[in-house]
């Protein structure tokens, strides 16, 4: 639900201002197979690649903290 600001102008809620629209053309298998695991999971199509590329970035950031704690652990 949107609050007044002082100015009587809408304010959007915290979680809305945190999302920004991609618009990509992708081929018509890959759309296929993403739509086929999208329902086989009972969500749908966009959150299945926000998901899928949420993991694929934190899986590689993960490993740079894994490393970087390795190595501060190397100077121990």
């Amino acid at each position: 639900m949107y609050e007044l600001s002082d100015w009587g102008r809408p304010v959007a809620p915290p979680e809305a201002l945190n999302r920004e629209k991609l618009t990509t053309q992708l081929p018509h298998s890959l759309i296929r197979v993403l739509r086929s695991r999208a329902r086989a999971q009972g969500i749908s199509l966009n959150m299945l690649v926000d998901r899928l590329l949420h993991e694929a970035i934190a899986v590689p950031a993960r490993r740079e903290i894994e490393q970087a704690a390795n190595i501060m652990v190397a100077f121990d």
